[in-house]
């Protein structure tokens, strides 16, 4: 049977493993801390909290890679384009939004989904090559040594490790959606 019900009432319906609502260390904490903050758990959590050394780790990369020093809606806006290459529905959602919360507008986003975002002029340089550094970790698994000279000139030397590390991370968080079947929530988490 598919249909698996937390310990919230919430179904996760199609969810390859249970969610665990009551995880030990260190995953306890985890929740703990969002649970203080006052955020709810992602369902993603909750899957990976069936592994609760895996779930430390995560948020340990996850959480700083947010608040880096490159701007969060170029961050944002690689993570939803990735998202969509990558077919990952509830990346895709929960990044759009946070996108749409730092600065991207509906137009972008809608570019991303329709003919391609080459043919917009929508997009400024550094967004533009940010949208490359997705095609080509897509299309060929690395960026190509010209991406990584371009964002270099543009970002320097720690934006553009921030976005490599941030599209590979997220390159990651889609392999993981995916294959464990990951619901969206019906009261979708967010954070700022």
């Amino acid at each position: 049977m598919d249909l698996v019900v937390n310990g919230l009432g919430e179904e996760s319906d199609g969810c390859r493993v249970p969610f665990e609502d009551d995880p030990r260390e260190p995953a306890r904490s985890v929740f703990s801390g969002l649970r203080e903050a006052g955020r709810p758990i992602p369902n993603l959590y909750r899957v990976l909290a069936n592994a609760p050394t895996i779930l430390q780790g995560w948020v340990s990369l996850a959480w700083p890679l947010r608040d880096s020093d490159s701007p969060r809606g170029l961050r944002e806006l690689a993570i939803a384009y990735l998202a969509t290459r990558r077919e990952s529905e509830y990346v895709r959602t929960h990044h759009t939004r946070f996108a749409l919360r730092h600065g991207i507008t509906n137009d972008q986003i809608a570019a991303l989904r329709s003919t391609g975002w080459e043919t917009s002029d929508s997009f400024s340089t550094d967004q533009q090559l940010a949208l490359r550094l997705v095609d080509d970790v897509v299309a060929h698994g690395a960026a190509s040594a010209e991406t990584i000279e371009a964002l270099e000139r543009t970002l320097g030397a720690a934006g553009t490790v921030e976005l490599v590390v941030t599209v590979g991370f997220y390159e990651c968080v889609c392999v993981v959606n995916r294959s464990l079947a990951v619901p969206l929530e019906t009261a979708s988490p967010s954070r700022p």
